[in-house]
């Protein structure tokens, strides 16, 4: 049983914790992704303020997220069947490559440097925030088209690294399939449907791989901090339906665009984490 040292700084956060879980759950069902980059950082947050080890402090914000995202996606991903824009034909054909991806992904976690998970979060940030910024005028190929062993692959890479960032996999899945010719709102919706192919996994690959790591706040299962998982979930289930039904009210490039600009938001708050890191 924690002592009361140990309790207080977690209550004066909860606050934090509520509120990244009202923005992640809105940004679930809006844009088809976990929520997973604003867990992150809200997670290191609260987590710096409970004197978790930097050691081992990304590793935590990234399976906690993870396990949120289980609720978020699930949520998110109700609200977009309700609606009929799940490619459901895309999503049986990723689903097991992304789980085993994302499982993997989460078991070898403990073997990759905290500062360069936050590097490679924020390239991935600038890049395809950059993608959906410019506009395109190619020709798309039809996702289902391609050869299924490459969707398979991709599907297992979109889960292995979205597991490492602790992400729902949207911030790969929706760019991916506008790429090949989804419109951005459906490739919003079945992203959401394939999120928890990656969280679920990727969360158990976490638990596995912290269960002796040495620095875990209190009350963790392995590397889930079961407290800040409980405040994102709830909070986040509330509001994925309400993006849900945002995405099919606003204007498709609006929509990229909006992606485009969040996504350099995050890369933007990484990369300040990075730098007091150094200094």
């Amino acid at each position: 049983m924690p002592d009361m040292t140990s309790i207080e700084p977690l209550v004066s956060q909860l606050p934090v914790l509520a509120a990244a879980g009202i923005v992640a759950g809105l940004l679930a069902g809006l844009l088809g992704i976990g929520g997973g980059i604003v867990l992150v950082p809200a997670g290191l947050i609260v987590l710096g303020a409970l004197q978790v080890p930097a050691s081992v402090s990304m590793h935590v914000a990234i399976a906690t997220s993870s396990a949120a995202i289980v609720f978020s996606a699930m949520s998110s991903a109700l609200a977009h069947h309700r609606l009929g824009s799940v490619d459901w034909v895309t999503v049986q054909r990723w689903a097991l490559w992304t789980a085993a991806g994302a499982f993997a992904g989460g078991v070898i976690s403990r073997y990759i440097n905290g500062d360069w998970l936050r590097l490679l979060f924020m390239l991935l940030a600038v890049f395809v925030g950059f993608r959906f910024l410019r506009p395109t005028d190619h020709q798309p190929t039809a996702a289902r088209a391609l050869p299924l062993v490459a969707q398979r692959g991709i599907a297992t890479l979109i889960g292995l690294f979205s597991a490492w960032l602790g992400i729902g996999g949207g911030s790969f899945t929706v760019p991916v399939l506008t790429t090949l010719g989804t419109a951005v709102s459906r490739a919003i919706a079945t992203s959401a449907a394939l999120g928890n192919c990656i969280a679920l996994p990727a969360t158990l690959g976490f638990i596995i791989a912290g269960l002796d790591a040495a620095g875990r706040p209190p009350l963790s299962i392995g590397y889930v901090h079961t407290p800040s998982l409980v405040v994102f979930a709830l909070s986040a289930m509330a509001l994925a339906p309400v993006g849900a039904r945002l995405a099919h009210r606003i204007n498709q490039r609006r929509l990229k665009q909006l992606f485009g600009v969040f996504l350099w938001i995050a890369a933007l708050r990484i990369a300040t984490g990075l730098m007091a890191n150094t200094s």
